[in-house]
């Protein structure tokens, strides 16, 4: 705790020295602001590092404050210091960057992740790649494509919280995009004051945003519970979508004990196989009255929590009394709708072997008949009598 008070401390005296060496008590505008923002974000960052120490989002929350005031340097009296001041003026987007990527910090980025964050600190030190209108573009959209992809590759209840950091990153793509296109449409210095201003707040909610994502997200077994207690009258479909929503595996099946057939069905009434052991897919059946109900088949890892997988139990035995009903019906229309083409199938075929049966008579008498009359024809005397016959003859 006396470190986290020490580190305020600091804090407020750099924050102080910063904004009187860029730019004066006489320029409250530019200064108040400024200042705002970068003890925001230090101030979000002990916070999380207090309630979540096993969490780097805090320290990379912090890590953006102190940045964040690095560029007011550059006009002091000291050469070296303001070099590298100057050339720290988008420092804070390093880790500010990196924060999204790999927000909440539960599990290591892939190397696509590291690669995407190698490139956003290079281009933090970089100060003329922020300074191109092009290249900020492609920045913002790389960090929200960045973000896409650490949310799709995710699964359990930690894709509940990259879904924060996605939205949370579209807002900054978004605001970094659209001033870039301001500087090249408007002179810079036309746009600087309000589109540094509209900065200064997304970046200031962004790290808000994800704060709040870091206390939110640890009620989570209680907000599935909630959230299918709202389902009374919910069908099997919704049923599977807002489980898979609120578990975080959009790969989610919900099955339903069928007693008559012995064995699970989905939401379609088509049967249910579950998975084989060691295919990163896991089966847990919920139960009610101490018989089946249903089953989830889910990924392996998102049910790890026992508290998640309690409120994930509890929510389906809540919700899946409506869905197991709706559930049967599609079942026994679909067994009706295959009785149905079993009878029409089985009507084809008895009238096509009666068509045959009748064809095959009906022309072998015919053939017979022709034949009896060509005999008599060949026998006949009279020629009156051979053109009757003749006469009678099919052709």
């Amino acid at each position: 705790m006396q470190r986290r008070f020490l580190i305020l401390l600091v804090a407020v005296a750099f924050g102080l020295a910063a904004e009187q060496a860029g730019f004066g008590w006489g320029d409250p505008g530019h200064w108040i602001p400024d200042l705002a923002v970068g003890w925001c974000l230090i101030g979000c960052g002990v916070i999380a590092s207090v309630r979540h120490p096993e969490s780097r989002s805090g320290v990379l929350m912090s890590a953006t404050g102190f940045t964040w005031f690095l560029g007011n340097f550059a006009g002091v009296g000291v050469t070296v210091v303001a070099w590298a001041s100057a050339h720290a003026l988008f420092l804070h987007r390093g880790p500010l960057f990196h924060l999204l990527l790999t927000y909440p910090g539960a599990r290591g980025p892939s190397w696509v992740t590291r690669a995407a964050i190698a490139v956003f600190y290079a281009a933090a030190v970089i100060t003329s790649v922020w300074q191109s209108e092009a290249a900020a573009i492609l920045l913002a959209a790389l960090l929200l494509a960045g973000c896409g992809y650490e949310y799709a590759r995710t699964v359990g209840p930690v894709r509940r919280m990259r879904l924060i950091a996605l939205e949370a990153a579209a807002g900054l793509s978004l605001v970094l995009a659209a001033r870039a296109v301001v500087d090249l449409v408007v002179s810079p210095e036309a746009a600087s004051v309000a589109s540094l201003l509209a900065y200064e707040a997304v970046v200031v909610g962004v790290v808000g945003v994800l704060l709040a994502g870091l206390f939110l997200g640890r009620g989570r077994g209680a907000a599935v519970t909630d959230l299918v207690v709202q389902l009374g009258q919910a069908r099997s479909g919704t049923l599977r979508a807002e489980l898979a929503r609120a578990i975080g595996d959009p790969a989610l099946e919900v099955g339903y004990w069928l007693p008559e057939a012995g064995t699970f069905i989905d939401a379609a009434g088509g049967t249910l196989s579950l998975p084989d052991p060691g295919v990163g897919r896991s089966a847990t059946v919920v139960e009610r009255d101490g018989r089946p109900a249903a089953v989830l088949i889910h990924d392996a890892a998102v049910l790890s929590d026992p508290v998640l997988l309690d409120a994930v139990v509890t929510a389906a035995q809540l919700g899946t009394a409506n869905a197991r009903l709706y559930a049967e019906v599609r079942a026994q229309i679909a067994e009706l709708a295959a009785s149905r083409r079993r009878l029409l199938d089985a009507g084809d075929h008895a009238r096509q072997r009666l068509e045959r049966r009748l064809h095959d008579g009906a022309e072998r008498r015919l053939e017979e008949l022709a034949e009896t009359l060509r005999r008599c024809r060949q026998y006949a005397t009279g020629p009156q009598t051979r053109s009757s016959i003749s006469a009678a003859r099919p052709t």
